[in-house]
Formats: structure tokens, sequence, C-alpha cells
């Protein structure tokens, strides 16, 4: 069954051809959409799992810490979290909490007296924000976007700041492994001929002008995207079993019924970090990679289950 809670992007490419140079202008154009969206400091990476890893590494993070990650995380999340650290599904014993907002939702850390992580990172993935209202809602230090499952780019994750101290570290971290990735990075993508970089990469990369450009001209269009999405949000919404943000537009409705051709996956329904309780259930897509005929049959087809 094909992977549809998230848009995707597929294009033909001409490795060869590509400008692998960093457009610092095209960076800067870019976080600046969003600082001024959500009146705090952005940074730009390639990917939502670089940013993390990268805070994982500005914060001195290492195996000889816990961090936290829900049950039935992504095998990216739990790569990079291996890589500097041990994983755990425990919030009471980690360092650090990755805390998953995924589908629109928000999850709460569910902490009642006792030790709070070190480190809270506020991952809401695919939610497509409308301000600034529902950010760091356990109070996390940083709030990570994915933009290829929020608007269908090639690549591209921006991590929202609260320390103007750590903003700083990381795009000092991110600058110098930009640079010392460069060169492997326009060799290896060569070598590949088909594809830009769709694998389970956890380190800062190149960003090239023509990944670059693919998330400028979505922004361009956030307006348009938006409407459709609230647009279809309204018609959808009441179907949903769980707490959605009233400024977070989801990727997908789960649904706790089995619908066919509607992918299957579990989530936590109290949406309680340190008491979850998961069901399994179907992703009914309303994102931006679902064409309107498309939505439209699949309400029906729920509407008549």
């Amino acid at each position: 069954m094909i992977d549809n809670q998230w848009p995707s992007y597929a294009s033909s490419l001409n490795v060869d051809a590509l400008d692998f140079s960093i457009n610092e202008s095209l960076v800067n154009e870019i976080e600046q959409f969003f600082r001024n969206k959500y009146h705090f400091p952005v940074v730009l990476f390639p990917s939502a799992r670089a940013s993390i890893s990268t805070i994982l590494s500005a914060h001195g993070i290492h195996r000889g810490n816990m961090v936290y990650a829900p049950k039935f995380s992504s095998h990216c999340v739990w790569d990079l979290i291996t890589r500097y650290s041990n994983p755990s599904i425990s919030v009471l014993d980690s360092t650090v909490a990755v805390i998953s907002h995924k589908w629109g939702s928000v999850t709460n850390l569910g902490m009642n007296g006792e030790t709070m992580p070190q480190l809270i990172i506020e991952d809401s993935v695919d939610s497509f924000m409308l301000d600034n209202l529902s950010l760091f809602p356990n109070k996390g230090q940083y709030e990570i976007l994915s933009l290829p499952k929020i608007l269908g780019t090639l690549s591209g994750g921006i991590v929202i700041c609260k320390d103007e101290y750590y903003y700083e570290k990381l795009k000092n971290e991110r600058a110098v492994l930009l640079d010392l990735n460069f060169s492997k990075q326009q060799s290896t993508l060569k070598a590949q001929k088909n594809i830009l970089w769709m694998d389970n990469e956890y380190k800062n990369r190149s960003l090239s002008n023509f990944e670059l450009q693919i998330i400028k001209n979505k922004l361009d269009d956030w307006v348009k995207w938006q409407d459709i999405l609230l647009e279809r949000y309204s018609k959808v919404k009441y179907l949903a079993e769980y707490k959605l943000e009233a400024f977070r537009i989801p990727p997908v409705i789960f649904i706790q019924k089995n619908i066919e051709g509607l992918m299957r996956r579990n989530f936590d329904i109290h949406q309680n970090a340190n008491h979850p309780n998961y069901i399994e259930g179907c992703l009914f897509p309303i994102h931006l990679g679902i064409e309107q005929d498309e939505f439209e049959f699949n309400l029906t087809k729920i509407q008549e289950n």
C-alpha cells in the first residue's frame, strides 16, 4: 500500500545539471518567512531529522544519556537518536524528550511531579501551523517542522528556537557541517543519477539551489495551500475521535475504523507521553498531495461505512 500519510515530491532530475552551491540569500529568505510568521528565530536544515541531530550535538548529548521518543516512531527517528545517545520509550528516565505531535495532535508530557527531562524537543512534524499560538505546548526549547510532510517539498526542516544563544549555536553548527559535507554530497549525488536525496541521512549536507527553489516556490503559494487545507479540514474534523488543536491543520485524520484502501497506523488516543494508550485505525489523507477528486471519494466512502 502506498504511504499517503504525507504529500510527496516526485520529479525526473538531471543530477549533473544541478547547482550544488549553497545560496545563502535564499536560505535567509526562507528562514525569514517562518520568523515573520511565528515570531521566533528559525534555522533551516536539510531535513527535520538533521535538525534534531544537530540539537543533540549542540547540547552535548552523548551515549550516557537516554533520549525518549514514542513507540511506533519512524526508523529515521531511532536512527538519529542511537547515533548520539541511548533510545528510550519512557519519559521518566530520559535526559531528552522528543515529543511527537504528529497528525495535527498535541501530546502532553504527562508529568505529575516526576523529574522533567532536561531538554524537550517538540516535534510537530507535519502540522500546518497557522500561527504561533500553539507552539511549545510542553514549554519545550525547540519546535520542529518537516517541510516535505507539510508542503510536499523534496527536503527541508525548520527549527523554531526559543533561546537566542542556541539559535546562534545551531546556525554555526549548520554552517560548519554544510561545508564539511559539500564535496562528499556532490560526488554522492552525481553517482546516484536518479534521485536527489531520499535515504535516512541523519547529518547535515548541502541544500542545493534546486531544493531551495522548490521550498521558496511552495512558500510563495502558502496562502493558497492554507485555504485548500482549511476548506478540507472543515469538512472532516468531526470524524476525529481525539483532540485536535485549533491552530494546527493535520495532513491526515486518524479514524477508528477499517476502511479499505486507507493506511492503518497506531495512535496514542490519550495524547500523553507518560501514560499512552495506542489504538489502531485508518488515516484519511487531506494534505496537498491528494487531488480533490480523491479527497471527495474517500470522504464519501467513510461516510457510507
